[in-house]
C-alpha cells in the first residue's frame, strides 16, 4: 500500500481543522463569558484562527510522520510475518538458539 499522498494530506488536515475551528469559535461565544472575558466574535475568531494555524500545520507534520513510517516498515532481520484470516499479519519473532 503506498500510503496518502502529501497534497491528500494536506487537504485532509486542512478540512479537519477548518471544521474544528467552525466549532471553536462557537464554543468560545459560549465559554469565555462564562469566565468573564467578554469576547467579540471578531476577537474570538482571530484568536482561535492562531490556533486553527497551528493545528494545521501540527496535523500535517504528524500525518506525514505516521506515512514515513508506514513506507518505511522494514523487517528486521530475525523477523518474519504471519498471514492471518481476515488479511492481518502478525509479526513473530524467530529465535535462533
Amino acid at each position: 500500500m503506498a500510503g496518502q499522498s502529501k497534497l491528500t494530506s494536506l487537504v485532509e488536515a486542512f478540512i479537519n481543522t477548518l471544521i474544528g475551528y467552525g466549532i471553536s469559535v462557537m464554543i468560545g461565544q459560549i465559554v469565555y463569558p462564562m469566565f468573564d472575558y467578554d469576547m467579540q466574535i471578531l476577537d474570538n475568531m482571530m484568536l482561535t484562527g492562531i490556533f486553527v494555524c497551528a493545528s494545521m500545520v501540527r496535523s500535517y507534520i504528524i500525518r506525514r510522520i505516521f506515512n514515513w513510517r508506514h513506507r518505511n516498515d522494514i523487517l528486521r532481520p530475525n523477523e518474519s510475518t504471519v498471514s492471518l484470516p481476515g488479511g492481518d499479519v502478525r509479526r513473530s519473532e524467530s529465535r535462533h538458539l
